[in-house]
């Protein structure tokens, strides 16, 4: 059994908060400290893949950053294997108008701070893949500032949970306010 974080919108929402402000005080400051450090470059957006197109290039775009960060620590990285890429692009082709898949830029005036790779299930978005421009200050987060503006884009759309899925991390358990059990079971 796992446990699948995810950030319960609708209590944040009925508060009449943003998603920061749900944050626990250090997790707010770290985000808060990197959009500040990030904006001192240029102003910090998001933007959404409107058109099959754009998502085409964000899925490029994000797999060049995914692999770099995988190769750095000596493994291959989900992109590695060419029918993986191969088949999200026929996946964008099929679901990107239906509204099923969303690819979101996370941009610090014309620099990427990170590409995050998500699947719509009715009123829940599932963050599935991503690529982040690591740097050497550990200050800079991109993974935990894309996943909050990520999470405030979601709960302006009027989405119910944004979902980490299976496996456990650090920038999940910081922004995460809920969870539930995932019971895997293999049958031979």
């Amino acid at each position: 059994q796992d446990t699948v974080p995810y950030i319960d919108l609708a209590p944040i929402r009925q508060a009449g908060g943003s998603f920061l402000d749900s944050c626990s005080r250090n997790t707010r400051q770290q985000i808060s400290r990197c959009r500040r450090l990030y904006e001192a470059r240029g102003p910090v957006t998001l933007h959404r893949a409107e058109t099959v197109e754009q998502a085409h290039a964000l899925l490029e775009q994000l797999a060049v950053l995914h692999q770099a960060t995988w190769q750095a620590r000596g493994r291959p990285g989900a992109f590695a294997n060419p029918f993986f890429m191969a088949f999200h692009h026929r996946l964008i082709e099929r679901a990107h108008d239906e509204g099923r898949v969303d690819l979101l830029h996370i941009r610090c005036g014309e620099e990427t701070i990170g590409c995050l790779y998500n699947f719509h299930q009715a009123d829940s978005c599932l963050s599935y893949q991503s690529g982040f421009a690591y740097e050497e200050d550990n200050r800079m987060k991109p993974g935990l500032l894309c996943h909050a503006l990520a999470a405030q884009h979601y709960l302006d759309a009027g989405l119910q949970r944004y979902s980490f899925l299976a496996g456990d991390s650090r920038y999940k358990r910081s922004l995460s306010n809920a969870g539930e059990t995932l019971v895997s079971l293999t049958l031979g």
